[in-house]
């Protein structure tokens, strides 16, 4: 009984060393994990608010290019002439300009609007009819005399995914609005590019721009391992998991 006695005591003090043991182990893994778990937390959160300066200051510098070529005088005069009728060789002349600026700005696209929205000038051969696209754009534009930059989307015109600004041109010390000037920014040029780069090497990091369209939830960049699922790529907000 004694021997028995002694087996028992001795195993019950072997199992609550390994039960000790087991906490403490649970308690370590606990911590460790939670201690990762607020780092990559941290550094998300970190690459977020730099992706969303990055877009910010990008956004920033689009509207503020579209609002010096509107009051750059050569321009302006050159519309006005265009606008009236009286062309000569301005367009010739013009279209040198926005070629040039165009290059310089990394730009896909750049359109000349009167105020009816009918098109005068378009340096990817663009002629006439009116960009619905752009209608409510316009509108806001010269309602504000300020550049209006729209959302991400793709139309008619431009298929692939963009970024347009459009700028309303004034002519004269009255500010008579004679137009809108749109430029166009292809989003796989900057945009999907900057969403693409990870500060770290990382081998499934990825950012994502969404936003609300009806019941889903609508990707406006390409996932990182999927091919052209921008503006296509749609998950019901109803998913839970």
């Amino acid at each position: 009984d004694l021997r028995s006695s002694s087996s028992s005591l001795w195993f019950a003090v072997i199992f609550l060393v390994f039960l000790g043991l087991a906490a403490a182990g649970a308690g370590f893994y606990l911590s460790q994990w939670r201690q990762f778990s607020r780092s990559a937390e941290s550094e998300l959160s970190t690459v977020a608010r730099l992706k969303v300066d990055q877009i910010s200051a990008w956004r920033e510098d689009q509207i503020e290019d579209a609002a010096l070529l509107a009051e750059y005088p050569p321009f302006v005069h050159a519309l006005e002439m265009i606008v009236a009728g009286r062309k000569d060789d301005l367009a010739g002349r013009l279209t040198t300009l926005l070629t040039f600026y165009q290059r310089n700005n990394d730009l896909n696209e750049i359109v000349l609007m009167d105020m009816d929205g009918r098109v005068r000038l378009s340096l990817n051969g663009g002629k006439g009819g009116v960009y619905s696209d752009y209608e409510i754009a316009m509108a806001e534009a010269l309602r504000s005399g300020r550049p209006v930059i729209t959302e991400l989307h793709s139309g008619v015109h431009h298929s692939q995914p963009h970024v347009s600004v459009l700028a309303p041109v004034f002519s004269g010390v009255n500010r008579v609005p004679i137009g809108v000037v749109v430029l166009v920014n292809d989003a796989r040029r900057f945009l999907y590019p900057l969403l693409r780069s990870w500060p770290t090497l990382s081998r499934s990091a990825e950012t994502y721009l969404l936003m609300r369209e009806g019941s889903d939830a609508l990707f406006l960049n390409d996932v990182r391992h999927g091919k052209d699922t921008a503006l296509k790529l749609r998950i019901p907000l109803s998913r839970s998991d």
